[in-house]
C-alpha cells in the first residue's frame, strides 16, 4: 500500500502544525523553562544558615526543574 504524495505533504503539514502549537503552549510554563528554552539566573546574597539549605541537591534539583539557576553570595548581616 503505497502513500500518496498528496497524503504525505498533509501528514507533514499536521505534525509541523501540532509541534507549532505544543511549543506555543507549552513555552511559558516554569516546568518546561529548562528544555524549552535558557535558565533563568537568579542572584542573591545569603546568611551563613542558608548555604547548607541551598547546596542541597534536592533544593538545586527542583529549583532546576522550575528553571531557575541560583547563584547565592554568602554575606553577613552587616553586608546585607
Amino acid at each position: 500500500m503505497a502513500l500518496s504524495r498528496r497524503a504525505f505533504g498533509l501528514g507533514l503539514l499536521a505534525a509541523a502544525a501540532a509541534g507549532t502549537g505544543g511549543y506555543l503552549t507549552l513555552k511559558d510554563r516554569p516546568e518546561f523553562r529548562g528544555y524549552l528554552g535558557n535558565r533563568a539566573h537568579l542572584f542573591g546574597f545569603i546568611g551563613g544558615e542558608k548555604q547548607a539549605f541551598l547546596a542541597d541537591p534536592d533544593v538545586v534539583s527542583a529549583l532546576s526543574g522550575y528553571g531557575l539557576e541560583l547563584d547565592a553570595r554568602v554575606a553577613g548581616s552587616v553586608e546585607m
